[in-house]
């Protein structure tokens, strides 16, 4: 039991780690300006404002909208060159020159493209004196934030480069990690028996292994099953209670002979009754940042408490948990 917790400990490492992905730097920029219209691409009645990237914005009214960021950059030499454009909130569409070169944006149906970056390639062409103008409209709903991370323009074999580079160690190695971790999950779950005080370790940790991975692959999904918003609020949920998990982790590994099933139930139905709360009711943002307050401050409580266990009584798999758990705490 001991050494499938261990290696579970390891597997969720992993996991989190591959998750915190290395952004590209974006394009040196002559101005950037935002405003929020009610169609893509549309200027009526709006009022830029200058942003820097990575950039968020709080969709007005109660339905779509569409956030148009407009950059200029020094038109470079000729030839064929790309654009890579990362962390869209929902989908969107990029002009260069007043020419369509990403269209993500389909009228009947709302995608996902947040941890799936967009490359495309273009020729360059005008006066070498004028700027290069760089359109992205950004759909975005009231009830999250939205925006971009960044925005890279070079030649088509450092962007291709850069493309295949996020392709691997952004989606594909958060894939097999996720999967590796669902598995390990499952197996602990079947081996442990959840009523035996020295398999509650195990049992917790199956959980938090099997959560973490449904969160890794809710990440992936572009076009969800379900309405795109419920989608997200789903993924929050996941997050919550990978969350509550390592904070469950920690206190099992301090004090192994409590039975934290029933608190642990009642704080995950109570995560998802508050998110699923009406936008008309409460602002959703507020909702989100008073759980995931709730949950860092508890999850302050107890590491203080697992780094005293640890210090009094130094062991390899107590070492595991506390690293897992700042890990799982760090990417709340």
């Amino acid at each position: 039991m001991i050494k499938w917790s261990a290696r579970l400990i390891v597997v969720l490492m992993s996991c989190l780690l591959s998750q915190a992905a290395a952004q590209s730097p974006s394009a040196a920029a002559l101005s950037l300006s935002f405003c929020e219209t009610a169609a893509a691409f549309d200027t009526r009645g709006c009022r830029p404002q200058r942003v820097e990237l990575p950039h968020n914005w709080k969709p007005s009214g109660t339905e779509y909208s569409f956030g148009l960021y407009r950059l200029e950059i020094p038109r470079p030499v000729g030839g064929n060159h790309a654009l890579l454009l990362d962390r869209l909130t929902l989908d969107g569409a990029l002009r260069v020159d007043g020419r369509m070169i990403i269209d993500k944006l389909d009228p009947q149906r709302v995608t996902r493209q947040r941890y799936w970056p967009l490359m495309a390639s273009f020729s360059v062409e005008g006066d070498p004196a004028k700027p290069l103008v760089i359109e992205v409209a950004v759909r975005g709903h009231p009830a999250s934030k939205s925006g971009i991370g960044n925005l890279t323009v070079g030649t088509l074999d450092r962007i291709d480069q850069q493309y295949r580079n996020a392709l691997a160690f952004e989606i594909l190695l958060v894939a097999a990690l996720a999967a590796a971790s669902l598995l390990a999950g499952i197996v602990g779950l079947l081996i442990g028996q959840p009523d035996g005080p020295n398999s509650r370790m195990l049992m917790v940790t199956s959980w938090l292994a099997v959560f973490s991975g449904l969160r890794c692959l809710h990440n992936l999904v572009t076009e969800p099953p379900f309405d795109v918003i419920l989608w997200q609020q789903f993924g929050l949920w996941l997050l919550a209670l990978v969350g509550l998990l390592g904070i469950q982790v920690a206190a099992t590994s301090i004090e192994n002979t409590a039975d934290l099933r029933r608190p642990f139930a009642l704080a995950a139905i109570a995560v998802l009754a508050l998110l699923l709360l009406p936008a008309a009711l409460v602002d959703p943002q507020l909702i989100v940042n008073a759980v995931f307050v709730t949950i860092t401050c508890a999850a302050m409580i107890v590491i203080g408490l697992l780094v005293r266990h640890v210090y009094r009584k130094p062991e390899p798999l107590g070492i595991g948990v506390l690293a897992v758990f700042g890990l799982t705490l760090g990417k709340l």
